[in-house]
């Protein structure tokens, strides 16, 4: 109210210590007005910062997290792939050990054909030897 007073009063009628006190008021009150800008902006950015670490911490959190899903994901896509290499390594002795059997069986039939149609020409020659012997046998029975 003191300074609403004063500095209603033309400035060239004011005493030396009239115009130091509404200065001084002015200077003062600008000065707290900087001040409470001065520690609400100091206020947010407290606030900020705590917000900010927070979420430095859970993004922290969450890295981890992830790097730890990420080392037990590669550890169990190399023990999927050293399983499936040992599936790989059986299923090519199998059939190595199949071709193996097919390449005897192959050779076995193959002696069977050479075996069978030896024996057919044998037949052969047996029943012309008999139809011949039968022949001659009729021929000398006559």
């Amino acid at each position: 109210a003191e300074y609403h007073r004063l500095k209603a009063i033309p400035e060239a009628e004011t005493s030396l210590r009239e115009f130091v006190l509404l200065r001084f008021h002015e200077a003062s009150y600008r000065s707290r007005r900087n001040a409470a800008e001065s520690s609400k902006r100091e206020e947010n950015a407290r606030e900020q910062n705590v917000l900010l670490h927070s979420r430095l911490e859970r993004t922290q959190n969450l890295l981890h997290h992830t790097e730890t899903a990420l080392e037990e994901t590669q550890s169990e896509q190399k023990r999927h792939a050293e399983e499936h290499e040992g599936v790989v390594r059986r299923l090519t002795v199998e059939l190595d050990d199949k071709r193996k059997k097919i390449d005897t069986m192959y050779d076995k039939a193959l002696q069977f054909d050479r075996v069978n149609r030896e024996l057919e020409e044998t037949r052969e020659g047996l029943r012309e030897s008999r139809t011949a012997n039968a022949q001659q046998a009729q021929v000398l029975a006559q």
